[in-house]
């Protein structure tokens, strides 16, 4: 019997379906790594760990520079938990980033990052060689004739070195970075294009004191905003113009009826939030009120959260695992904890062909 033949198919399809970048994922508290294969219909995770320490603890805005011991760990980590290569995509948490809405001229891609860079300057009051800006074009029409609408996203630069350092000393080399949101969003999005159909969908992704709301419809990203959690603990909380616009009044008291528990009564004001951003939303761009919210992220499974939203709002809440678009390998016995993976995962699907493929015609 020749067992030549099967063995070089095996390698070959093997070669086809080489691993992922590491993706490394930052919270305020610790840093989660995974890797997966590059299946297309299903990647499998094929490693994954934690580190129980990160640059945000101290600052959730700006970070702060990691000790050698810190490298050392997150080094340790990956050899014992089966990574492989050197290539690492990081998600650093949505405090760390600023963003803004805007309306920029049509011109080529340089022209572009440039006219965003000097209005996040303009917007932010934060010297220009001090920030990273890139753009995010957004799927409405435009309000001005000659201009389209872009979501800008600002990263101080001493926050994306400290984070590129810490993977430096681990002997990891970064090639990308991204706001954990819009990592998350991509896990939802891949799945609930589909069924959404010609509506629009508000996804939310709750981190420890911050959340992100944005608004999909089948085009992509329609608006985004990212906010601190009212009575959340924060070292730095603060929206991302630096202020809180939209504060809810103080000592404010829900309705009788609109929350059917403790827990529910806790997340009140959080939902009051929630409400108050998605009327300025539907303001600031007519018809994106959406049918339904679906959540995710570290925070998004507390008591009480969704049924606090869905009394408030009126809008049917639901939670999304982005597991479910992974063979998860060493994640299956995380259970409950897995929304905490959801930027992650997400930073993954960027290496998945058709993951990578829907990404590019939908929110790129």
């Amino acid at each position: 019997m020749d067992t030549q033949q099967p063995l070089e198919l095996i390698m070959k399809f093997a070669s086809l379906n080489p691993r992922t970048r590491i993706a490394l994922d930052f919270g305020t508290d610790r840093l989660l790594a995974s890797q997966s294969n590059r299946d297309p219909i299903r990647p499998a995770i094929l490693a994954a760990g934690t580190v129980g320490s990160s640059i945000f603890h101290a600052d959730p805005s700006l970070g702060e520079a990691a000790s050698t011991q810190e490298g050392d760990e997150l080094r340790r980590m990956l050899r014992a938990a089966g990574f492989r290569g050197r290539e690492c995509a990081l998600t650093l948490p949505s405090s760390a980033f600023l963003c803004e809405l805007a309306e920029l001229p049509s011109s080529t891609d340089r022209e572009l990052q440039e006219s965003a860079a000097w209005e996040a300057v303009d917007h932010f009051g934060i010297e220009r060689e001090e920030l990273v800006t890139r753009t995010l074009p957004l799927a409405t029409m435009s309000l001005a004739g000659n201009a389209s609408p872009f979501l800008i996203v600002a990263l101080r630069t001493s926050t994306a070195l400290y984070a590129s350092d810490v993977v430096a000393a681990a002997g990891l080399e970064p090639v990308r970075l991204e706001h954990a949101a819009l990592a998350a969003i991509r896990t939802i999005w891949r799945r609930e294009r589909v069924q959404s159909g010609s509506g629009q969908i508000a996804a939310l992704h709750v981190e420890d004191a911050w959340a992100t709301l944005a608004v999909l419809n089948r085009g992509g990203l329609v608006v985004f905003h990212s906010f601190a959690i009212h009575g959340a603990s924060s070292a730095s909380a603060r929206s991302a113009a630096g202020k809180d616009l939209f504060a809810s009044p103080a000592g404010s008291i829900p309705l009788a009826g609109d929350a059917s528990s403790d827990a529910d009564l806790s997340w009140h004001p959080f939902a009051e939030q929630v409400l108050t951003y998605l009327r300025h939303m539907e303001r600031q761009r007519p018809g994106s009120w959406p049918e339904r919210l679906v959540a995710t992220g570290p925070g998004a499974a507390r008591a009480g959260l969704l049924n606090a939203i869905e009394s408030l709002c009126g809008i049917n809440s639901t939670l999304t695992c982005p597991s479910r678009e992974f063979a998860l390998g060493p994640l299956a016995g995380e259970d409950g904890n897995l929304f905490a993976w959801a930027s992650c995962l997400g930073s993954l699907l960027v290496d998945v062909p058709q993951a990578a493929a829907a990404l590019q015609e939908t929110m790129s």
